[in-house]
């Protein structure tokens, strides 16, 4: 049976890759010109990062508002898969700021902790439904 302390892990780990994810939306200029590029590529770079940045942020408050609503609060894999990755993110987006990454380096921290953590909370929810 999951305790409260999942549930409350995987709130704080949600929480802390969205600030983590509005922090650099913010500071987007930065991450861009870590990278060596000429002027043209940096605008393209720019756009790519924040088009990749708002799709992850949208992705991340779509799963947080569906987390919230309840299909999955109870289920141990998916808290604990979601939890791990949520965590992971968080941990490498706070080493891209540290570090100053490469606007570059969000593209597989955005696949791997964004989009797999999305995609899992949505089949749950979605089977969820259709088996209720």
């Amino acid at each position: 049976m999951l305790t409260a302390n999942g549930v409350f892990a995987r709130f704080t780990a949600m929480s802390a890759h969205l600030s983590i994810l509005i922090m650099i939306f913010k500071e987007r200029d930065q991450y861009v010109g870590f990278c060596d590029f000429s002027s043209d590529y940096r605008n393209l770079t720019d756009t790519r990062f924040i088009i990749a940045l708002s799709f992850s942020i949208a992705l991340l408050i779509v799963e947080l508002i569906i987390f919230l609503l309840g299909p999955s609060l109870l289920r141990n894999k998916v808290t604990l898969a979601t939890t791990l990755l949520h965590s992971i993110g968080a941990i490498a987006l706070s080493f891209m700021v540290l570090t100053r990454w490469c606007s570059v380096s969000f593209w597989p921290i955005f696949a791997i902790c964004s989009i797999i953590p999305f995609f899992i909370e949505s089949i749950n929810a979605f089977g969820y439904n259709i088996s209720h």
